[in-house]
């Protein structure tokens, strides 16, 4: 995408289960360019799919906002080839986030490589093979999930490379928790007080 633009959703509050789709070839948003997403009513929930044989490249801003009173729609974006986040690029909806590159399968999937900065507010919620970079990712709850074959033996957490930052939204400490979810190996990290 050249030059910025704007998705204005309708003026329908979400319900539970509900979600606008807008579904790209490949969705690639070139630097100095920014893409905003804006609701039109409370509860609004956003899936940026990408459907191409190509990984997306966020290199501007992809940006859900709140407008007329309504606060950012929850945005999930979807690409099973991969998805990088470049230097300067960034992603930020302050109401959730979700990224996904293993497009409903736990089998098979992509990275998502951050050079730049995620922020999903209240929660950041990441499927990935791998998840890698030296961007920052900020989120007052950051899960991460990922199939069995990406083992971690720091913390349950391999797939956190190459100087990863994590931070939560409120200027909370991060606390990181493995668990284990069926033949799924994850880990949850959660905001506690600091001090």
């Amino acid at each position: 995408i050249s030059g910025n633009f704007t998705i204005q959703l309708g003026n329908v509050a979400g319900t539970p289960g509900s979600a606008a789709q807008f579904d790209f070839q490949s969705l690639n948003v070139g630097p100095a360019n920014r893409v905003t997403i804006r609701a039109g009513a409370p509860g609004q929930v956003v899936v940026v799919n990408s459907a191409g044989a190509a990984a997306s490249a966020i290199g501007g801003m992809l940006v859900a906002e709140g407008a007329n009173g309504a606060p950012p729609p929850i945005l999930f974006v979807r690409n099973a080839k991969g998805l990088t986040i470049a230097a300067g690029g960034s992603i930020s909806a302050l109401s959730g986030a979700v990224l996904d590159t293993l497009a409903g399968s736990w089998t098979a999937g992509e990275s998502i490589v951050n050079q730049g900065s995620v922020d999903g507010g209240p929660s950041l919620d990441m499927l990935a093979s791998r998840i890698n970079g030296g961007g920052q990712f900020k989120g007052n709850a950051i899960t991460i999930r990922t199939f069995g074959s990406a083992n971690n033996p720091v913390n349950g957490a391999y797939f956190l490379q190459n100087g990863l930052q994590l931070f939560p939204s409120s200027g909370n400490a991060i606390a990181r928790t493995p668990r284990m979810t069926g033949a799924f190996q994850g880990a949850m990290l959660s905001t506690t007080p600091a001090g």
